[in-house]
């Protein structure tokens, strides 16, 4: 009994790190929120309620050597097993995924689609009380989210508070499923310039990016994780239809629009979303379109499968 509970315990320790993984992919494809994939692999509360736990309580258990009340506090075991996921995708899997993402853009996008609509559709009706105000929120969610991922990029400044803006802003969509962190730096104009940051070594823009960051990281999983407790069913119905709404993001057939940067970069200042039997007529190129289903429908059964698995694990 007690070796059976141990093989149990680590299916779902690996489980956990395979969840850390596939969070960690979400993260480094352009479009593709890590927040999505946290919450249709189920890891979503708990990686806000770990994030929500680091306060002056938990400084103060680790500096008073009190470290296994500390490590309870913020979940420890949850975090390592889920970080060491996320680092191993970022670090062992990074240049994998933008080779495949750059050399077939509509099999991975497709793949995404599928995985992340039927996820949505699942948690959505997972939900243990339904009435109209569930599927009201789930409306809602779907049309705020759509009509966030057709919005334009702003000729926004490059000052310092437009800096901590993108950065505050830019955590806050990486929480929320469906809205990645870079599209809201492109929205704001700004994710060229922190690129830019980042390759000169700007010290002064990159602080006060990072602040932002961390101001909105706190600030959002303290909101969030407030309104899960409160209103459980509603927050659950609404971010399955912010992701499901968000999934115009992962669009496969766009034609993009390009432009030229201050330093002389072309940049991409707006896309297109069309369908794909107007994409050969845009584009000069094949639509892919029979390939693309396949590639969707393998996203819906992975979906699938991996959910038949970690039930399997559980009993």
């Amino acid at each position: 009994m007690i070796l059976k509970n141990i093989l149990q315990t680590n299916k779902l320790y690996f489980v956990l790190y395979l969840k850390g993984i596939a969070v960690g992919i979400a993260t480094i494809i352009p479009g593709i929120s890590g927040g999505t994939l946290a919450f249709i692999t189920g890891v979503y509360e708990d990686m806000l309620y770990c994030i929500r736990s680091f306060d002056l309580q938990t400084i103060k258990l680790f500096t008073s050597f009190q470290i296994k009340k500390g490590w309870e506090r913020i979940n420890g075991t949850f975090l390592l097993l889920f970080l060491s996921g996320l680092l191993t995708s970022v670090i062992a899997l990074a240049d994998v995924a933008v080779f495949i993402l750059t050399t077939y853009p509509i099999y991975t996008m497709s793949f995404f689609l599928g995985v992340v609509g039927l996820s949505s559709i699942i948690v959505f009706i997972d939900i243990h009380k339904w009435g109209v105000e569930i599927v009201l929120y789930f409306i809602v969610g779907i049309i705020l989210a759509y009509i966030t991922t057709i919005l334009s990029p702003i000729q926004a400044p490059n000052d310092a508070w437009i800096v901590f803006i993108a950065g505050f802003l830019g955590i806050i969509a990486m929480m929320l499923p469906g809205i990645s962190g870079g599209f809201v730096l492109v929205i704001l104009n700004q994710y060229q310039y922190i690129l830019q940051a980042l390759s000169e070594w700007n010290f002064f823009i990159l602080i006060v990016f990072v602040l932002g960051i961390i101001s909105g990281l706190f600030l959002s999983s303290r909101l969030i994780t407030w309104v899960l407790d409160k209103f459980h069913n509603k927050a659950l119905s609404f971010l399955s239809g912010f992701t499901l709404g968000s999934l115009n993001e992962i669009w496969p057939w766009k034609v993009f629009h390009y432009g030229i940067n201050d330093i002389g970069e072309k940049i991409i200042i707006a896309e297109d979303h069309i369908m794909p039997w107007h994409y050969m007529e845009e584009t000069r190129k094949a639509s892919q379109f029979l390939e693309a289903s396949l590639f969707f429908v393998l996203g819906m059964g992975v979906v699938i499968i991996l959910g038949k698995i970690v039930k399997q694990m559980k009993k």
